[in-house]
């Protein structure tokens, strides 16, 4: 029934959300709306993963829900990725880091950065040979 996922997410400054996707996470543009700055609305992509961004006035305009929301929210992002120190090495020194890499008891490689706007990424890989402890 179900067929993708793809967040639309409120942000103060399209241009801005857009700019740190391609730039440090290395997304690619799809699409803008405007065509020119300033951008109501823009998506990125990078594999399977797209994500939409919309200027947060714009969003409460077209859902009064929105209006008086910050973006951000009560809410975290999680991206499986192949190689996660190198993403780390790459794009620490640009990002807020919330979590520095570290093993889970889940079998998972993961830490944890905070975009522009405030929405929280988690970046995960699965632990080579990883065995979850047998009970008792």
């Amino acid at each position: 029934m179900f067929k993708s996922l793809t967040p639309n997410l409120g942000v103060d400054n399209v241009s801005t959300a857009l700019d740190f996707y391609e730039t440090v996470l290395g997304f690619q543009r799809v699409m803008v709306l405007p065509e020119q700055a300033p951008f109501d609305w823009g998506m990125v992509k990078l594999g399977d993963i797209q994500i939409m961004f919309q200027e947060r006035a714009n969003l409460g305009d077209e859902l009064s829900i929105f209006k008086d929301r910050a973006p951000g929210g009560v809410l975290t992002f999680y991206l499986e990725v192949e190689d996660i120190e190198a993403l780390h090495q790459k794009i620490h020194p640009q990002v807020s880091v919330l979590k520095a890499p570290h093993d889970t008891f889940y079998g998972m490689r993961e830490f944890t950065i905070k975009d522009p706007n405030g929405y929280v990424l988690t970046f995960g890989q699965p632990i080579p040979g990883f065995a979850p402890d047998e009970p008792g």
